[in-house]
């Protein structure tokens, strides 16, 4: 994948990467390879920046992206690897070049970008050919378009193939195919389809594969689950954990649910609620076979206590006043009355970007007046339904993050950036503005009365990382020049 384009959205949140993986198996039971010596294989890596963000993260780790050589990416790719660190390499391969290779083993293999819009029978031997390259506990994590929400999918390609019939050469053919996808989208009938939001970026051999040579038919989680036991895969669960839970949804799909589905049947269990949700969307974990008695049922909340949590959470104010409504870098309002709630997102925002142990955060916002065990109970409940919500600004690990273990002093810029984008982390794309970027190509960080509000803002945005007394320093040098409009300390670490 590689950073927005101008006519993207100024903010996004990679959820395809190692950590965010490692941590999601872990709330269905299953342990996958520590990071820190991983071996990450990515197919749909397009240009490559955000592997290039996590090989500068991870040096003792191995990174390696594959793009069709049809998207034309080789040059951008030969671009980045100019100033990318050794444990990177990209590729631009056909996919015959790709499964007739000998590409070793890993640990986390990512199918996702152009490879998601393979025929089935050409993604059955790409997964295949993972299932025999990855390590006794990898995982692979694949997205792909599943019924029922996919069915408007089918009707993207009947009214492409209608009207490219017309057409009386290839190249007539891709032009008509793209005249009728911008027709659809401007007309908004097909709703936010994801083959309409993709569209723009495939090439004319993508397009005419996905919709006009095959006929691509798009398959149910109960079928894929019965596909991939062939391979010697099993099911683990979805990169968004939260969506396999009928909590997530509203109390009538959560209350019907509860009453039909099945109990105990993982698959049929996740089925029921794709009807109910319509869903058209997956980004599936899978593990090997032999793995698969240790997968639970749901995603276990329980184990949320064992995960570390970060978020650039801040309280809005109105004419002075501090309201119960806070916002991060996504700009996503979070509205709330609960006294543990928000002890729980100012207790994030003050230690960002750095993460949070679950008895840290029970340590740092601990009423006086409440017993302990009353305390913690509540927080457990908190932290429960922000994961439910599913916000894209509430960030959770197994594993320290760079920020949490970056011995740099003084403090140092962290992102790999693109024009005015950068992405830190916490694998947040943020847009950063002239006096920021300003700010960012000086080759060290100073701190002067200048420019504390900018590196404020840098802070909040991930760009900012130190050792600990170092970080201390470097924010006690902020606070003495900049006037908080927050009482208390900002930060904290």
């Amino acid at each position: 994948m590689g950073l927005p384009t101008e006519s993207d959205k100024s903010y996004s949140i990679c959820y395809s990467t190692p950590g965010h993986i490692r941590a999601v198996n872990h709330l269905y039971g299953v342990t996958t390879p520590v990071l820190d010596t991983a071996r990450v294989l990515e197919l749909g890596a397009g240009e490559g920046y955000t592997l290039y963000s996590q090989a500068l993260m991870y040096p003792n780790s191995r990174f390696v992206g594959v793009e069709l050589e049809s998207e034309n990416s080789l040059s951008s790719q030969q671009a980045l690897l100019g100033s990318a660190p050794d444990n990177l390499a990209l590729f631009s391969l056909s996919l015959d070049d790709l499964l007739c290779q000998d590409i070793g083993e890993y640990d986390y293999i990512i199918i996702h970008g152009s490879f998601s819009w393979l025929s089935n029978d050409i993604r059955d031997q790409l997964l295949a050919f993972c299932q025999q390259h990855l390590s006794p506990q990898g995982c692979i994590a694949i997205e792909w378009e599943c019924h029922p929400g996919a069915k408007i999918n089918e009707i993207i390609r009947d009214a492409v193939q209608i009207h490219s019939s017309l057409a009386n050469d290839i190249e007539t053919q891709i032009a008509s195919s793209r005249a009728m996808l911008s027709w659809l989208k401007l007309n908004g009938v097909t709703g936010e389809a994801a083959f309409l939001k993709s569209s723009d970026t495939l090439s004319d051999l993508l397009i005419s594969h996905s919709l006009l040579q095959t006929p691509n038919e798009y398959r149910y989680l109960l079928e894929f689950a019965g596909v991939i036991e062939t391979f010697g895969l099993a099911y683990v669960g979805d990169l968004l954990p939260w969506t396999e839970l009928a909590a997530h949804y509203d109390e009538k799909i959560q209350h019907l649910h509860n009453v039909l589905s099945p109990l105990n049947n993982k698959i049929l269990i996740q089925q029921y609620l794709d009807f109910a949700v319509n869903r058209g969307t997956r980004f599936s974990l899978l593990t090997h076979s032999d793995n698969a008695q240790t997968v639970s049922v749901l995603p276990d909340l329980t184990k949320l206590k064992d995960l570390r949590w970060a978020g650039s959470f801040r309280r809005q104010s109105l004419q002075g006043r501090i309201l119960n409504t806070l916002t991060a870098n996504s700009e996503t309002p979070v509205s709330t009355d609960d006294i543990a709630t928000l002890a729980l997102l100012d207790a994030l925002g003050d230690g960002w970007p750095s993460s949070l142990t679950f008895e840290q955060l029970v340590y740092n916002v601990r009423q006086p007046d409440l017993e302990d065990k009353a305390w913690r109970e509540d927080i457990s409940q908190s932290l429960s339904a922000l994961f439910l919500k599913g916000l894209p600004d509430l960030h959770f690990s197994l594993d320290k993050s760079v920020y949490d273990t970056c011995q740099a002093a003084p403090a140092q810029w962290v992102a790999a950036t693109r024009g005015k984008y950068a992405i830190n982390r916490w694998h947040e794309t943020v847009e950063l503005n002239d006096e920021e970027l300003s700010a960012m190509s000086a080759p060290t960080l100073v701190v002067t009365a200048q420019n504390a509000q900018i590196l404020f803002s840098l802070v909040k945005k991930g760009m900012v990382a130190a050792a600990p007394k170092a970080w201390r320093a470097f924010l006690q040098q902020l606070i003495g020049l900049f006037r908080l409009k927050k009482p208390g300390p900002l930060f904290s670490r």
